[in-house]
């Protein structure tokens, strides 16, 4: 048996019971095996972001962006959702399909 202890692998199984006990819990981390979709729009990429409200409730709001945002997440695009382009700067937007 193998246990991640500081981003280390360490076998356990050569420990004595007392030592293993300590151990005594597993981690699982699912794969699902499915790449995750970025979608890219030019040189923009789309990012989701979740953000509460003034009310409470939790929101998902959807950017592009060049660079790396400090919080996001890339993401494919949207069900329902096409993008369109502003004619005078240019910046990539999502906007439901008509």
């Amino acid at each position: 048996m193998f246990l991640l202890l500081g981003g280390f692998l360490t076998e356990i199984s050569g420990l004595d019971p007392f030592q293993r006990e300590r151990f005594n819990y597993t981690i699982s981390i699912p794969y699902t095996g499915v790449k995750r979709m970025v979608y890219k729009h030019g040189e923009w990429t789309l990012y989701k972001r979740d953000v509460k409200l003034k009310g409470g409730k939790w929101q998902t709001i959807y950017f592009f962006s060049r660079r790396t945002p400090k919080s996001g997440k890339p993401c494919d695009l949207p069900d329902g959702y096409e993008v369109g382009v502003n004619k005078r700067t240019g910046l990539p937007f999502l906007r439901k399909k008509r």
